[in-house]
């Protein structure tokens, strides 16, 4: 029993046992919210508060972190278990509650370029990789080597095919890309 529930009950004793005044205390259950979560990301809950008193509304919101997205709560009030897909949810505080919110990474599909080159010459590519995230744009430029000249590039992106006469072009990563420079003797 906690000290004040202590300090009310000999309140209360004294005011019956010496003044015969009818006394009452009406005492409001409070309850406690644990949060736990998978994944990242963050949880708001309002009232911002862990104790709560009985049946009172708590609303629970989750934000995915970047990379991230929210996949729905598990939980319980009191002995009742409970789920939703829904970033936000409303709790009744009938108990002690606990609320987990899961999130889940979002996998980046990973493409890769592959650079091939006919006749003599250097290509160069911005940003300097092999692999690149779905729709980076990827900047490749055709330097013919002396006595040389560029003719043009070939090469194909996911299944689309492209071709171009200018030394430097931009493609968009949206599958495994392939790029051949073409150069021929001056």
């Amino acid at each position: 029993m906690s000290k004040l529930l202590k300090v009310m009950a000999i309140a209360l004793l004294f005011l019956v046992a010496y003044s015969q005044v009818p006394a009452s205390i009406q005492v409001i259950p409070t309850y406690t919210l644990e949060l736990e979560q998978d994944g990242k990301g963050t949880i708001a809950v309002v009232p911002r508060q862990t104790k709560f008193e009985e049946n009172a509304s708590v609303m629970l919101s989750a934000t995915p972190a970047d990379g991230w997205i929210f996949v729905g709560w598990t939980g319980r009030v009191g002995l009742k278990l409970w789920e939703s897909q829904e970033p936000e949810v409303t709790i009744k505080m009938t108990g002690d509650a606990k609320a987990k919110a899961i999130f889940l990474e979002v996998e980046v599909a990973k493409y890769t370029l592959e650079l091939e080159q006919d006749g003599k010459g250097t290509i160069a590519v911005v940003p300097h990789q092999r692999k690149f995230e779905e729709n980076a744009f990827v900047a490749l430029s055709a330097t013919p080597a002396d006595g040389w000249i560029f003719v043009g590039w070939t090469g194909r992106v996911g299944l689309k095919l492209w071709e171009s006469q200018e030394p430097e072009v931009t493609i968009k990563m949206t599958g495994d890309a392939k790029a051949k420079a073409i150069f021929s003797p001056n």
